[in-house]
């Protein structure tokens, strides 16, 4: 995303508010944001301004507005073709699923991230607000643990093992055996969860 000098100044202070927990300030200052496309087109920048406001009220943890905005970053990146922002929004949108205890719309949308997480794993905007994407196995194991929490024992199962075959390395591994183990203790398949 090319921006230009004063969109720039814009997002390195709201960066700077980001990570000092002045979500307070970030919102007016993304609202900016809008104003100052310069280069770029509004659509690229309105994204950029759904997925601030979103990821602020996130942190903030007024759920609601958060979801509104991740929304609209997730229909921005549709529009714009960008699998990666699809499935970033997608992740946030799971989170608060997690968090309002909707554990059903958290599990469809950690499946929708998933199949946009695609080759291109990392968002622009994961770069440009310094924050870091989930792997591919994470993502599989948020899914398990929502499909557990919905009583969809065998998808959970399936979820899992998913996250055990793409976990980046032996630590990530072993938290999600632990999970997948205690899954199938609870299901009464003592010699899987072994």
């Amino acid at each position: 995303i090319i921006l230009c000098n004063e969109s720039e100044a814009i997002l390195s202070t709201v960066t700077e508010c980001l990570c000092s927990e002045d979500y307070g300030h970030m919102i007016p200052l993304l609202e900016q944001l809008t104003q100052h496309t310069c280069a770029t087109p509004h659509c690229l920048a309105l994204m950029v301004t759904h997925f601030g406001l979103g990821l602020t009220y996130y942190k903030m943890a007024d759920h609601h507005q958060a979801t509104k905005h991740f929304t609209e970053y997730k229909i921005l990146a549709h529009t714009l073709a960008r699998p990666a922002d699809i499935s970033l929004a997608h992740i946030y949108l799971g989170d608060i699923s997690t968090i309002k205890s909707d554990h059903n719309s958290a599990a469809y949308h950690y499946l929708q991230a998933i199949q946009h997480y695609g080759t291109q794993n990392l968002s622009t905007l994961c770069t440009l607000f310094k924050l870091a994407m989930p792997s591919v196995s994470a993502l599989y194991a948020k899914q398990g643990t929502a499909l557990k929490q919905t009583s969809q024992m065998l998808k959970a199962v399936e979820a899992f093992r998913n996250a055990i075959r793409h976990a980046p390395d032996s630590k990530s591994k072993l938290s999600v055996h632990n999970s997948l183990g205690n899954l199938l203790q609870s299901m009464g398949d003592y010699t899987g969860a072994l």
